[in-house]
């Protein structure tokens, strides 16, 4: 018992004996009052001092909080879609009723959700622009993806994802940011000033802010401070005064602005801009540069000087680095995309991310590999290494899981929410094959999610593993997942023909499709029924050319997808 409850009851006691006293004074009426207070008080801190069991105990394993104290721990409790408790085996296990699932992680990592402010996921249906809304989601929780930003957003799109969750299918945190102008720059509809900025605690459909380009590199060049070799210094969209005027319309319709920016003039343009809007405030509606590729040294401690969040790539054109050299000068700029020195240059604000992806990788493991060793897989499977100016730019695995976790959540306003695992926080959270901070750098990329969980509901469950995912609280019945499986194919990379080896919890009716790099559908390998158990289809790769290719096997009750190596 609290110290403050003995103090209460004491005073409790002394106000019945003072009742007695003020009885006969004419200011009595204040006896119920006095009374009442005591009586609620106590009530308050009894009610503090009672707290239910967990519905479900992680235990036994490296659970990466991303919290400052206690960043590591070993067991995780989670009530209803909330984590109640962080801490060691015992401590954690004492909260257990009888009621209580344990999960015995067995020395696997558990860590926050990866949350990824500046995709594409849902643009034009999914992320091959013509995969289906679920179909989008299902690859992003495959990936241990439970919030992410669409980064792109008109009208339509708008009214379809709201279509999305009314109808009770939205499983993921989605923000979404409405465009104000094109990739050229050009102004757009102002559609985006009927839909007010929303933050309700814990939503799963946020409308987060607005999108605005200011230089090339999607349409056109970026906008740099040196001369391409090909002539001239990129494309910049607007006047200063021209996206000052922009920002302050947008900031004083409490929107959060997203800058598209990659050169080193658009970049500086957005810091000058934010500066102005702010006029030595802090930056309250965390108003974000993203991309950042080009950033002189001089720029890099704006960002802190100013308040401004940095959202970065992660992926390196290593297989490409002499066009890129022969792009922009013969000599390699030591800041382009020099993410250690931007780190460096700012210990003290949160910094993100963002895979920005439109096609299958997004993978956010493949990712963080890609920080932390600058490499880069060639379509044909093999791994080009970085020359010593590129590979002078790569961060730790320390420093890159804040970037997909606490430093993401704080870009999409949610970082009270998500983003570490903290009593009070939601309990969206995944398991791992391996620990990021101990597995070999180069083995990262293989780094695959084995549990997926949202608001404290399993998503997705890696066929096998089904004794780390708490079926009893519910496999989520918007995507009706009641079935498992696991496909993967021999030999890969395949030069003439591969096998495809299938295995399911139970029969469906689907089709296995094979989709290439760019999400373009190539072939219907399979149609028709799949069978409980073991299953195997020989492919002939005829007419394939090299490169990477994604398989999925769609049906109304699971989708599963592997990659395959075309290397003749």
């Amino acid at each position: 018992m609290f110290l403050f409850e003995y103090i209460l009851r004491i005073a409790y006691i002394y106000a019945i004996f003072e009742i007695f006293q003020i009885m006969k004074k004419p200011h009595c009426f204040l006896i119920p009052v006095i009374f009442c207070f005591l009586i609620l008080s106590i009530s308050a801190v009894k009610a503090q001092n009672q707290t239910s069991a967990p519905d479900v105990i992680f235990h036994n394993g490296t659970i990466l909080t991303m919290e400052t104290v206690q960043p590591e721990v070993q067991a995780i409790a989670i009530e209803g879609n909330l984590i109640i408790a962080t801490g060691n085996n015992q401590e954690i296990l004492n909260l257990q009723n009888e009621q209580t699932r344990l999960v015995d992680l067995e020395g696997k990592t558990l860590m926050p959700g990866i949350v990824d402010p500046h995709s594409h996921l849902f643009h034009g249906g999914g992320p091959a622009m013509g995969f289906t809304f679920e179909e989008a989601q299902q690859w992003a929780l495959e990936n241990g993806i439970t919030a992410q930003g669409e980064a792109f957003v008109n009208a339509e799109m708008l009214e379809n994802i709201q279509n999305f969750e009314q109808e009770g299918k939205l499983i993921i945190r989605t923000s979404q940011y409405l465009r104000y102008t094109d990739a050229c720059g050009v102004l757009l509809d102002n559609f985006w000033l009927d839909h007010p900025r929303t933050d309700a605690w814990g939503e799963k459909l946020r409308i987060a802010g607005v999108k605005v380009f200011t230089d090339g590199g999607t349409c056109g060049e970026c906008a740099v401070s040196f001369e391409y070799t090909t002539g001239g210094y990129g494309d910049l969209w607007f006047t200063q005064e021209e996206l000052n005027n922009i920002l302050s319309e947008i900031h004083d319709a409490g929107h959060q602005v997203l800058f598209h920016a990659q050169g080193d003039r658009a970049v500086e343009q957005c810091m000058n801009a934010i500066e102005y809007v702010n006029n030595g405030q802090p930056n309250i509606l965390r108003h974000r540069i993203d991309h950042n590729s080009y950033v002189r040294p001089e720029m890099l401690t704006r960002y802190t000087e100013i308040g401004i969040m940095p959202v970065i790539f992660a992926e390196f054109f290593t297989c490409t680095e002499q066009g890129i050299i022969d792009y922009i000068g013969t000599e390699p700029l030591p800041w382009f995309e020099n993410w250690n020195a931007l780190l460096e240059a700012n210990p003290g604000i949160p910094i993100s991310w963002h895979s920005d992806t439109y096609n299958l990788v997004m993978n956010p493991f493949y990712n963080m590999y890609c920080y932390v060793t600058r490499q880069e897989i060639a379509d044909d499977g093999t791994i080009c290494e970085p020359s010593d100016w590129n590979k002078a730019a790569t961060i730790t695995v320390a420093q890159t899981l804040p970037l997909m976790t606490t430093g993401a959540a704080y870009a999409l306003f949610r970082d009270d929410e998500i983003g570490s695992l903290k009593p009070g926080k939601l309990a969206d959270v995944i398991i791992l094959s391996g620990n990021p901070l101990t597995v070999n750098p180069d083995s990262l990329a293989s780094i695959h999610v084995l549990m997926t969980m949202v608001d404290g509901i399993v998503e997705y469950c890696y066929p096998g593993n089904e004794s780390l995912c708490p079926g009893d609280l519910g496999i989520s019945p918007q995507s009706d997942n009641t079935a498992f499986g696991s496909i993967d194919n021999w030999p890969n990379p395949v030069t003439d023909h591969t096998t495809i080896h299938i295995s399911l919890s139970s029969q469906i009716e689907g089709k296995l499709v094979l989709y290439d790099i760019t999400g373009n559908k190539v072939d219907v390998i399979y149609q028709g029924t799949f069978p409980k158990g073991s299953f195997k289809i020989v492919y002939y790769s005829d007419g394939l050319e090299n490169g990477i290719y994604f398989y999925q096997l769609q049906s109304d009750k699971l989708f599963i997808t592997a990659k395959m190596i075309m290397s003749r």
